[in-house]
């Protein structure tokens, strides 16, 4: 565990005495109703896996202590909610804990009172980072408050810093704090209600680079957009962000030829994948996916040593790639002499 998150008293604290954090990091969004203890509740319980954990601690009780802050005479919990929200489920449940465990107490790590809000920040995205599941636009949100606090003379140095603390990249807080304005901006602009905005951030962190000058070109193609990745009543959306087909790396191929991307708007039967097809008619590269990186494997084999040269051949696995590419290329690209 990261030296931040270190040095703290283990205390058994009772259940009673600890209250969800209205901030939790996982819950930070434009739609995020976190507003009282029942509307964290809600949230938590709508979280994917939560029957397996309650399962779990009914099985062998919590296993990680808790991290809480003193607040108002009660303790915030500011990592653990959903094991705190279990706890009092199992309890309301009247669930018989296994031998040893009491449902009444749990073990948390207690941060002195004084602590500044950002320095809880700071400790919640540490934790955070040990996680798989962080949604997305969660962690954008955390990031984009802890810039704001941290110190420094500009944004990029305050990003600078939130990198440090989280041992991540500057390139890995700098697109996601982007995407996250990127995203406020435009809820705001098409003046969204939260159940619309709900799940549409990963349009924006996964948008491409050619879809992102489109999209900022004109208020038009941001209402396009909110069409293509929106639902309606008798249609799915025409573009899907994380899925193998109708993505936004298919949309990428079509968003700069104005004739197909009109027949996507227009044409309500017309799909993505109707479009890419058109899009791969016009310009037969577009359906060599791998092409675009043929400059990028040809510098790294160059600037390969003797060493790795050897070891490249010793590998049965992508040598006899190399060795048919080559033969490929040879083949087709390379025009022989007379």
């Amino acid at each position: 565990m990261a030296s931040r998150v270190q040095g703290y008293k283990l205390e058994k604290l009772k259940v009673d005495s600890l209250s969800y954090d209205l901030r939790n990091p996982r819950f930070k969004g434009i739609w995020s109703s976190a507003v009282s203890q029942t509307s964290v509740e809600k949230l938590v319980q709508s979280v994917h896996g939560i029957d397996e954990l309650e399962e779990s601690i009914a099985k062998i009780g919590v296993v990680e202590p808790l991290y809480a802050v003193q607040d108002d005479g009660k303790y915030r919990v500011i990592e653990g909610n959903q094991r705190l929200f279990v706890l009092r489920q199992l309890m309301k449940k009247k669930v018989s804990p296994p031998s040893g465990v009491s449902w009444d107490t749990i073990s948390t790590f207690v941060i002195p009172k004084e602590t500044s809000e950002l320095e809880i920040m700071r400790i919640q995205a540490v934790l955070q980072q040990t996680k798989k599941d962080w949604p997305p636009e969660g962690e954008a949100a955390h990031y984009y408050e802890m810039v704001k606090g941290e110190e420094g003379d500009s944004e990029e140095e305050r990003m600078r810093r939130v990198a440090e603390t989280v041992k991540v990249s500057l390139g890995y807080i700098r697109k996601r704090i982007e995407a996250w304005k990127e995203w406020r901006s435009y809820v705001k602009d098409m003046d969204l209600p939260p159940e619309a905005a709900k799940d549409k951030f990963s349009y924006f962190f996964e948008m491409k680079k050619k879809t992102k000058a489109w999209f900022r070109s004109s208020p038009d193609n941001k209402r396009t957009y909110y069409e293509f990745i929106t639902p309606t009543k008798t249609a799915d959306q025409k573009i899907r962000s994380v899925k193998k087909e109708d993505s936004l790396d298919d949309f990428e191929k079509v968003v700069d030829k104005p004739n197909i991307l009109g027949n996507l708007k227009d044409e309500p039967d017309y799909t993505l994948a109707d479009a890419v097809a058109d899009a791969e008619t016009e310009d037969p590269k577009l359906a060599l996916r791998g092409l675009r990186l043929a400059r990028t494997l040809a510098d790294s084999l160059s600037r390969a040593s003797k060493e790795q040269v050897k070891l490249i051949k010793e590998d049965s696995k992508i040598y006899p790639h190399l060795v048919r590419l080559y033969a490929v290329i040879d083949r087709r690209f390379i025009e022989k002499k007379k």
